[in-house]
């Protein structure tokens, strides 16, 4: 008979073993599948289950959503490891240019050092130092969750071998024709001063004055007078019956902010006759709506507002103003002018600001580097179904294709309506940034004739190269928007455009898991990048989870002071605990109302897990345990409940219905396995009649070794340190078969 192992004599401390564990897996290798297969764990033929991280951005410490992603993503990591799939999930950071040149930029302002005075090259040495730094605090808290990532596969999105990837993406969407430059309406930020993506806008509620005024013989309505100086085009609905005397093309001279103009009506259903007057006046420099309306009618266009946020020489006695020092001094000469029909005071709208420096974002017409979504390209290499190499296409079309054709399956697939909506209204894309920090783009000019601009693709004076042509060439000084990188993520990691052995092993991945607020800005950037690049999909699945919310339902954020480090939760609840609070109950897309309180029901249920397993091997080990074959008839109905259980549990792992196993395991193990099988059986274990007590004791083992297997993957330290005192160290639950799966004495 063994004597029960001297640490189960004491009450659970995840301190005392998370730390101890986690270098046990990682210095085992068997977060690397090729170490795996070496050792007889994986086999060469096995199924690939694949899946990269989504890099988080190395601006800061992780919050308690990266903690729900990396716990989903670890989860199905361990559970097809133990199936005996080749497992590949790979870890990688985002540059997040913006954010991490803001930080910098500022943290040199606390001490007195500019930018501009360092020069470029001097401020990216500020920035490398703060990346490796923030580097390691992300892999820090990575490892703390429990992440079973291959770390020897680590990639980063400005490294040299992503920049290389970059660069021959950017080479073959250009000589495709898919990317160019051109002016066209763009986010711009005034603080920032720099483009800006759709994603890195905030939407702030604002209370502002709404003013009807008197436009001709029409009524027009605004919050923007500022921007009204420049409008000289009526836009009706052609069907407006209201209007129906004013032709398309007709000119009328109007009394305007700064004296007489002559309008020009047109006919357009852009027009909504239910909004107010049915009337608009449209400012194609600074509103994308009525760029595209000058675009389709070929009408000039004028810009009104500066880069820094000021009115420029239209605007007449108030050039030089900032805009809300000109609103209502412009409001008062037209009220001077009998122009000021109605001020409604309280009018809400949702203010577009930049997401890094709170300014209101301005639209402007700028020459920038664009990605053509609707562009017809011939197909150079295909592996989807249903698009042929050498075929005509768009990215549009191929980004709609993959995910209607069920290629690409989004979970929940409530979100499909939603993205094919955001694909069809889909606009070119503007992939250039004013910023230091990034992928510098990849193309250089000679003699500085980008001051003249680019004319076509075969100018002389312009190349797209990595490094420099020769002499006099200058390198285009803008960068490359983040995203354009990370939407390579899935087979740059892998080696490409290199045709490595793991881009044929490990691509398509299996599985992408990330929030729902991205969904458009990085998972359709995937597949628009993929589907082009390799003739693939980027991944078979999308599974969307939602945010992590505080008990008040209020999104986590530094200003509410809601948003802790999951760091902190681990160590006072232990890493299990805050795992199963962000698993149970919560499916794909939906959001977890997060609190104390839950993590400590789970901290409760580790206790439970922890003492269950010392009753049992208290009773257990060193002991006879009988054979399948000797079992009481009770005793066979335990078993087959189980493996009833396992079975139905391993259809809805294949699911990705996480969040009904791990709620299923908790109320088996605690209210079937200790509540009720524990207890019935305890008056067998205590008889000195071997025939009794043995059964007993073999299906107790049984049931124990199975539930650990089976919460093996949700709460990946406890059930690693019972295990390796049921067998001396000598095997490891990490790479135990699921059960089902045959056996590994490895």
């Amino acid at each position: 008979m063994s004597e029960l192992p001297e640490i189960f004599k004491k009450p659970y401390n995840a301190q005392d073993h998370e730390k101890n564990i986690y270098s046990m897996w990682e210095d085992s290798g068997y977060f690397n599948p090729d170490v795996c297969i070496e050792k007889g764990i994986a086999e060469l033929d096995a199924p690939v289950f694949s899946m990269v991280l989504p890099p988080p951005n190395v601006t800061g410490i992780l919050h308690t959503g990266h903690a729900l992603m990396t716990t989903v993503e670890d989860t199905l990591a361990r559970y097809h490891r133990m199936k005996g799939y080749r497992t590949l999930w790979l870890p990688g950071t985002d540059h997040a240019a913006i954010a991490t040149e803001s930080k910098v930029a500022k943290m040199l302002e606390k001490k007195k050092i500019r930018k501009r005075e360092i020069g470029r090259e001097g401020f990216l040495k500020h920035v490398d130092t703060f990346v490796e730094e923030n580097k390691g605090n992300i892999q820090d808290q990575v490892r703390k969750i429990g992440a079973s990532l291959d770390w020897s596969r680590e990639a980063f999105t400005l490294d040299e071998q992503r920049e290389q990837a970059v660069f021959e993406a950017f080479k073959r969407m250009y000589d495709a024709g898919l990317i160019y430059r051109g002016h066209r309406i763009v986010n711009w930020d005034p603080k920032g001063q720099t483009t800006i993506s759709d994603d890195e806008i905030v939407r702030v509620e604002e209370k502002t004055k709404f003013y009807y005024f008197k436009y001709g013989p029409f009524t027009i309505g605004t919050a923007r007078p500022e921007t009204k100086f420049a409008d000289k085009y009526v836009v009706i609905h052609p069907e407006d019956e209201r209007y129906k005397e004013y032709k398309h093309g007709q000119t009328l001279e109007i009394e305007w902010i700064n004296g007489p103009i002559t309008a020009t009506i047109l006919k357009d259903e852009a027009s909504d006759p239910e909004f107010g007057s049915g009337v608009m006046t449209i400012t194609p420099w600074h509103s994308a709506i009525d760029f595209e309306l000058a675009e389709k009618h070929n009408l000039p266009k004028e810009q009104i507002i500066d880069k820094y946020g000021k009115l420029l020489a239209v605007a007449g006695e108030f050039a030089g103003m900032k805009i809300k020092e000109a609103r209502e001094k412009i409001v008062e000469k037209l009220d001077s002018k009998g122009l000021l029909i109605n001020v409604e005071e309280d009018y809400v709208h949702q203010l577009a600001t930049a997401e890094r420096t709170g300014a209101t974002i301005e639209p402007q017409i700028m020459e920038q580097w664009f990605v053509d979504v609707n562009k017809e390209f011939e197909m150079p290499h295909s592996e989807i179904e249903g698009i042929e190499t050498s075929k005509k296409t768009t990215l549009k079309k191929l980004m709609l294709h993959v995910v209607g054709n069920d290629q690409v399956n989004i979970l929940p697939d409530r979100f499909e309506k939603i993205y094919f909506n955001w694909i069809n209204n889909l606009r070119d894309w503007c992939i250039s940034r004013q910023l230091w920090f990034g992928h510098r783009i990849p193309v250089w000019y000679k003699n500085k004739n980008k001051e003249e601009g680019i004319k076509n693709n075969e100018n002389t004076e312009m190349r797209v190269s990595l490094k420099s042509p020769g002499e006099d060439w200058e390198q285009d000084s803008d960068v490359l928007d983040t995203w354009f990188s990370s939407g390579l993520w899935t087979f740059s990691t892998l080696g490409w455009p290199d045709k490595t052995e793991d881009l044929r092993t490990y691509h398509p991945t299996t599985v992408l898991e990330t929030g729902y607020d991205i969904i458009f800005f990085w998972v359709a950037r995937m597949i628009l990048m993929t589907t082009f690049l390799t003739g693939q999909i980027p991944f078979k699945t999308v599974y969307i989870h939602g945010l992590v919310r505080d008990k008040q339902g209020r999104k986590l954020s530094k200003s509410l002071g809601n948003n802790i480090d999951p760091r902190e939760l681990s160590k006072k609840y232990g890493t299990d605990a805050l795992r199963m609070s962000l698993t149970v109950a919560v499916g794909p897309g939906a959001d977890n109302n997060f609190s104390d309180e839950k993590i400590n029901t789970y901290r409760k249920f580790a206790n439970k897990v922890w003492n269950a397993s010392r009753f049992v091997l208290e009773n257990t080990l060193g002991r006879e345990l009988g054979t399948p074959e000797d079992l009481p008839e009770k005793h066979k109905a335990y078993l087959e409940e189980l493996d009833t259980l396992t079975a139905e549990l391993t259809k809805e792992m294949d699911r990705y219905k996480l969040h009904l196993v791990s709620e299923k395991l908790y109320h088996y193990f605690w209210h079937t396995f200790a509540d009720v099988i524990i207890e019935e059986l305890k008056d067998d274990l205590k008889s000195k009649d071997e025939e009794t007590a043995q059964p007993a004791r073999y299906v107790l083992a049984t049931i124990l070794e199975t539930s650990l297997k089976l919460l093996h993957p949700f709460m990946p330290f406890i059930t690693e340190v019972i295990w390796q005192e049921m067998y001396n160290g000598e095997r490891m639950l990490m790479v135990e078969k699921w059960p089902g799966f045959g056996t590994n004495d490895k």
